[in-house]
């Protein structure tokens, strides 16, 4: 492993596959409040950007346009390259710019995995036990809700939290317990998860630990155990299960790019009763772990020493290297206009104060 800076560490193979690619990692860290950007433009050292959110959990990435969930709204961004060479404070330095487009109030509603599909937002809703949609009607509406679900409520009553969309449905879901009470997947053991089959409203797999971060890829579906720290296939066409990987910490959050699983890993919260017991305790570091999903090995890894414990979400920007985001918190947020591949503007200061 080479050294950055002392809290943070990556291996050779990490920078070299980043900029082979020529991808960013952009992952959420809610116990930091940040949305951290890295990818490696020589292939040896690391670019490293963040900016800071209220509790970010799910973000993704579609179509350019970047989405985060955080405490109590979803933002959108819209990716605007042009504008990202003729940044006036560094021109011909960035090559990606993510500009607000539109923000969706949700409330605290703890909105987990969030998906792009087919121009629409949709969301696990932990809190409430259901799919959502995003709209500019109300905070979210339900589209789907486990059968066992009774009522919704913002009890949190099963952990749902990570989905597949298809055809403009729900397709597969992860939760943690079929329970129907109040905080209830907190009471029972650590192997009650499901990976569930919407349509069905049938699991496709019980007995799981602690499952997340459902993404399909061809046939197959893979997820993390994060209790065990375990990267898992299942085939649906032949029904097996397979764990491809068991990494030293608590696993949430999937990036699919090329050959690779790009994988959260997250520090143990010793203080929580919920979790201090698991079986990854005494090992569990945070970062990002690359792992060949054809082959299940290892490729490579980032982890923090310090500031980051907790990663929540990742995904893949493709065809940036050096990518920045302006959020209403810049002073620049307003003076930039993106209206088309041809009508990109910056303004100057003078006629921005000027309006």
């Amino acid at each position: 492993m080479s050294a950055d800076k002392p809290f943070f560490y990556y291996s050779e193979r990490f920078a070299k596959l980043l900029h082979r690619l020529r991808i960013t990692l952009v992952f959420s860290t809610y116990q930091a409040g940040k949305l951290i950007f890295v990818s490696s433009p020589s292939g040896k050292a690391l670019y490293k950007y963040a900016k800071n959110f209220r509790r970010p959990m799910g973000i993704d990435v579609q179509n350019n346009k970047l989405a985060v969930a955080s405490r109590d709204y979803v933002e959108i961004y819209s990716r605007a390259d042009k504008l990202a060479l003729a940044y006036p404070e560094k021109p011909g330095f960035f090559d990606a710019l993510f500009v607000p487009q539109a923000k969706y109030f949700t409330g605290r509603t703890d909105m987990h995995e969030i998906i792009y599909h087919q121009d629409e937002i949709w969301a696990a809703n932990t809190a409430f036990s259901c799919i959502v949609k995003m709209n500019d009607a109300r905070h979210f509406t339900p589209v789907w809700q486990p059968d066992f679900i009774t009522e919704l409520a913002p009890e949190d009553r099963c952990h749902l939290n990570g989905l597949v969309v298809e055809e403009g449905k729900p397709a597969y879901v992860t939760f943690f317990d079929r329970s129907d009470t109040e905080n209830g997947w907190r009471k029972t053991q650590i192997d009650t998860g499901m990976l569930y089959d919407c349509q069905r409203q049938q699991p496709l797999l019980e007995g799981l630990s602690m499952p997340h971060s459902p993404t399909k890829i061809a046939n197959q579906i893979f997820f993390l155990q994060s209790a065990t720290g375990e990267v898992m296939r299942y085939d649906l066409a032949t029904g097996e299960l397979h764990c491809i990987i068991r990494l030293n910490s608590f696993l949430r959050g999937i990036a699919v790019y090329d050959d690779y699983l790009f994988i959260g890993a997250s520090k143990m919260r010793q203080s929580s009763k919920t979790f201090k017991d698991l079986p990854i305790t005494k090992t569990s570091f945070a970062g990002i772990e690359i792992v060949n999903h054809q082959t299940g090995k290892r490729v490579g890894g980032l982890s923090y020493t310090d500031n980051i414990s907790e990663i929540f979400a990742v995904r893949v920007i493709e065809n940036a290297e050096v990518p920045f985001m302006l959020t209403e918190n810049d002073k620049d947020y307003d003076t930039c206009i993106n209206a088309g591949d041809d009508l990109n503007y910056w303004l100057v200061q003078e006629e921005a104060e000027a309006r």
